[in-house]
Order: structure tokens, then C-alpha cells, then sequence
């Protein structure tokens, strides 16, 4: 009979979308208003209940509602995009709280569950070590204990036990530059002034002397 009644299949078309949400009689008014094929939006938005659930739809219509888009179109987007970000249940999706009460942990992973509120405050000295680790300061991380102990023995100043840990960072800093440009010149061979040979080469004081008064003699000739 439907297949004979055209108009009969529509009307049970649209007593199914009527049926999703209270909303759908005021949003198929508002597609009659909007759009010119009010009843070709109704049938694709009843396909997609078919697809994705009446729940999913009627969810979609009071959504949509509220942003006052009203199309089909509107509708298959917004499921879409909840079905794309919807997470999937994992090896860990618990869903009930009885399910985390029969959780069974091994004693030895216990530490890692253990409260914020029973873990072991941060003393003075883990917070000094964590700020000189932020402020990439080597030298005085590796040095401040020893220092402070032979500043109690000398009877440091507060300024000059500063002074000393910022000259051992500043030293540091400055022979890491010397060997990183030493690197960069890939130097053959590298010398210093404690391995020169002073004594090389070995001249006689009558040659050295003609070799000044040579040069003398080139320098004040015109060219």
C-alpha cells in the first residue's frame, strides 16, 4: 500500500522524525520556513537515525536547534564529528566504580599511586638543586656544599661566597668557549706557550745583526 501511496510513505517518514525529540515539530517548522524541500531533509535526517541511533539524532536536532541551523547537512557533520573524536574503550576503560574497587595492583607499583598529599615534601636543598639545574649553572650545582663548608671555616662574607661560585661558573663557561673554537679550527697540531722551544732557531749575533740592517736598508729605499 505504500509503494502504491506515495503520500502515505511520507507521512510515515515524518511521524518517525516527529517521534526523535519534542524539538522536531518546531525544527520541521523551521525547515519549512528556511528551505524549499522541507521533506527531502526530513528523509535523510531519518536515514542518518538509522545509522548512528535515534539517541544520536535527537541529540543532533536539540543541538542544532540551539544554533539555529537547519538542514540535514547540519546534522551528518555534527555526527560525524562525534563519532571521529569519541575515544575508544581501552585495556584501562572502567566503567563502573565497583570495577575500581576489585583493581588489584601489585605491592611493588604501589609507590607509584601513592597520594600527592603522603609524598615527601622537597627540602631546601632539592629546590636549590632544581633552580641551579633551570638556570644551567654547572659549576656552583657541583661546588655549593664544599664551598659553604670552607666559607663557615674562613669566615666568608655572604658576597664573597657568591663571588666565588659565580668566578668557578664563569671560568667554566669561558674554557668551554676556548675548546669549542679550538674544535672549530681543527688545529693539526695544537701548541701552547709552555711547549714552545724558546731556543729554536739558533742564529749568530753577526748574521742576526746583517739580517736588521738588511731589512733597515729595504724599508728606507724608495720604490
Amino acid at each position: 500500500m505504500l509503494a502504491q501511496r506515495p503520500r502515505a510513505q511520507e507521512q510515515k517518514i515524518l511521524q518517525r522524525f516527529l517521534s526523535l525529540t519534542p524539538l522536531a515539530e518546531e525544527y520541521y517548522r523551521q525547515l519549512e520556513q528556511r528551505r524549499v524541500h522541507a521533506r527531502h531533509h526530513v528523509r535523510n535526517i531519518v536515514a542518518l537515525s538509522e545509522i548512528h541511533g535515534a539517541e544520536a539524532v535527537a541529540r543532533a536536532l536539540t543541538d542544532t536547534h540551539e544554533l539555529q541551523a537547519y538542514s540535514c547537512e547540519y546534522i551528518a557533520n555534527l555526527l560525524e564529528q562525534r563519532r571521529r573524536f569519541q575515544p575508544e574503550k581501552g585495556a584501562l576503560h572502567l566503567t563502573r566504580a565497583q570495577d575500581l574497587l576489585e583493581l588489584d595492583l601489585p605491592e611493588a607499583d604501589l609507590e607509584i599511586y601513592e597520594s600527592p598529599l603522603r609524598r615527601k615534601p622537597m627540602t631546601r636543598k632539592d629546590e636549590l638543586n632544581q633552580y641551579l639545574q633551570e638556570l644551567q649553572l654547572t659549576w656552583p650545582r657541583q661546588h655549593y656544599e664544599a664551598l659553604s663548608e670552607q666559607a663557615l671555616k674562613e669566615h666568608w662574607t655572604p658576597t664573597d661566597y657568591l663571588a666565588h661560585l659565580l668566578e668557578g661558573e664563569c671560568h667554566r663557561r669561558r674554557e668551554n668557549r676556548i675548546q669549542r673554537r679550538i674544535q672549530t679550527a681543527r688545529f693539526p697540531v695544537l701548541k701552547t706557550l709552555e711547549t714552545f722551544n724558546w731556543s729554536w732557531p739558533r742564529r749568530s749575533t753577526a748574521s742576526t745583526s746583517k739580517t736588521c740592517f738588511d731589512w733597515l736598508f729595504w724599508k728606507s729605499t724608495p720604490t
